[in-house]
Formats: structure tokens, C-alpha cells, sequence
């Protein structure tokens, strides 16, 4: 009983964006709904890169040139727009015409891109469902936001009276000796400005995150059943996949690539 109430509840409340009270209020069912997009990564091993993210890419990049890939960069995109089969992408500079179309991009921004198609409403109506919120990373030294009674990595914090999730917080110390007494937490402006306050504040950073709940994955499966009427159009990212981490976001890449394949092989 105590390790539901401590444990298991805050972590559904705080994986799904909601109060501990409405997870009470779930079935069972309800809650595998909303993890039906998380699937457990079955993946045994950890690839370490020993160049930055931006190297890597660059390289992959270079790769491609030399295979003919042609990339195009600093480009504002203005509109997609689908016309006979074919989508007409305008840039701040011209108007050019494509056989297939991966958005990398968040549901609302592909949303805008399309606002001018009317034939692809369907898409971007389900794109304006997905609900965004701001958090901030932040780094610091206040041990107040975990627990040293019974040290973990992850430390949730809960409102006791509405059962609200607050805040949570990595013990970095739990991954190496070298972060002893260094914590990396998701905190809202009023506990940025607690820590900043009281002298404990390092660095942080501000973060548009899917809130991940029963009406985010509602979305997901209608963008999933609605996207597959159209052969060449695909909309990647983290976000797609249910969680926001970089694993996933190579997943959604893998599957642009499958879906972008089997278009030309038809043709």
C-alpha cells in the first residue's frame, strides 16, 4: 500500500499529465490506452557517440551529397500545398515540386505549413489536437527536491492535498560520483525561481513538451489512420511516437525511411 500510494501513483499521474485523483478514477484499460504508444526499447547495449550531435549529422550529410542526395538548408518553408499527386513546396524563394513530403517538424508548426490545402484538412485538423507544455530544465545544487531517506534517481513531487504533479528531479550522483550534489529537475517558473533565489541555480533551459495524456494518444491514433490515406506524406519526430526522446525520434526517422521506399518502389 505505501509503495502504491508514494510510488506507483505519482508515476502514472506524472507519465500521463494528470492529477494522482484522476488516476484513481482510470480503469485499467484506460491506462493501457495510454501507454499503448510506449513501447519498452529492445535495445541490450548504449552506443556512445564521441563526436557532437551536429558532427555526426553533418557527416551522415556529406555521405549522402556523394550519393547524389541534394540538401538544402536556411530555407523558410512557406506552404505545402498537394496538387495531382504531387506537393508544391514554397520557400521564401520559390516554388518547387516533390513526390514525397517528411515533415520533421511539431504537429503545429506542420499544421501551419498546410493551412493553405484544404485537401489535407483531415491532417491538419488532427495535427492542431496535440497539446504542448512549457518546462523548464534546470540544473542545480538544492537536495531539497529529492529523497535521502531512500536515494533513487528519479525523485516526483506531488501536491499532498490535490495529488498535482509538481516537479521531478534527477540525482545525478546515481550515474556518476563526479555529479555528487548535482540535480537536473523539470521544474515549473515558481520553482526556477525558488532555486535562483536561494543561491542553489546553475543553468537552465525552456522546453516545449507533448503533454502526454488519454487525449494525446487519441490524436496519435487518428493522425496515425489519417496519414495513411496519403501514400507520400509522412510526419516525424520523437513526438509521433508517443514519448519525446532521441530514440524515438530515430524510430519515426526509420519509418519515414520504410514508408518514403515503398512509395518508389510502386512507382
Amino acid at each position: 500500500m505505501e509503495f502504491k500510494q508514494n510510488v506507483a501513483l505519482p508515476f502514472l499521474a506524472n507519465s500521463i499529465g494528470v492529477s494522482i485523483e484522476k488516476v484513481k478514477e482510470l480503469s485499467a484499460f484506460e491506462l493501457v490506452k495510454v501507454f499503448a504508444f510506449r513501447g519498452p526499447s529492445n535495445k541490450q547495449f548504449f552506443y556512445v557517440h564521441k563526436k557532437g550531435l551536429g558532427e555526426t549529422l553533418n557527416s551522415l550529410a556529406d555521405s549522402l551529397e556523394k550519393k547524389g542526395v541534394m540538401f538544402k538548408s536556411s530555407t523558410l518553408v512557406k506552404s505545402v500545398v498537394l496538387v495531382d499527386q504531387t506537393f508544391k513546396l514554397t520557400t521564401e524563394k520559390s516554388t518547387e515540386e516533390f513526390d514525397f513530403v517528411i515533415f520533421a517538424t511539431h504537429p503545429d508548426q506542420a499544421a501551419e505549413l498546410l493551412m493553405k490545402d484544404e485537401g489535407l484538412a483531415v491532417l491538419r485538423n488532427v495535427l492542431l489536437q496535440f497539446n504542448y507544455t512549457k518546462l523548464n530544465a534546470v540544473l542545480h545544487k538544492d537536495p531539497s527536491f529529492i529523497f535521502r531517506d531512500k536515494p533513487s534517481f528519479l525523485n516526483i513531487q506531488t501536491d499532498s492535498v490535490t495529488g498535482e504533479f509538481l516537479n521531478s528531479t534527477q540525482n545525478l550522483a546515481l550515474i556518476s560520483e563526479q555529479f555528487d550534489g548535482i540535480y537536473k529537475s523539470w521544474f515549473s517558473e515558481k520553482d526556477l525561481e525558488y532555486v535562483m533565489k536561494n543561491g542553489t541555480y546553475l543553468s537552465s533551459k525552456s522546453f516545449y513538451l507533448p503533454l502526454v495524456n488519454e487525449e494525446y494518444t487519441d490524436a496519435l491514433h487518428d493522425l496515425y489512420k489519417n496519414s495513411s490515406l496519403f501514400p507520400n506524406i509522412f510526419f516525424a519526430g520523437s513526438w509521433s511516437e508517443g514519448v519525446d526522446n532521441q530514440e524515438n525520434a530515430v524510430k519515426s526517422g526509420e519509418k519515414a525511411a520504410l514508408k518514403c521506399r515503398k512509395f518508389f518502389d510502386r512507382l
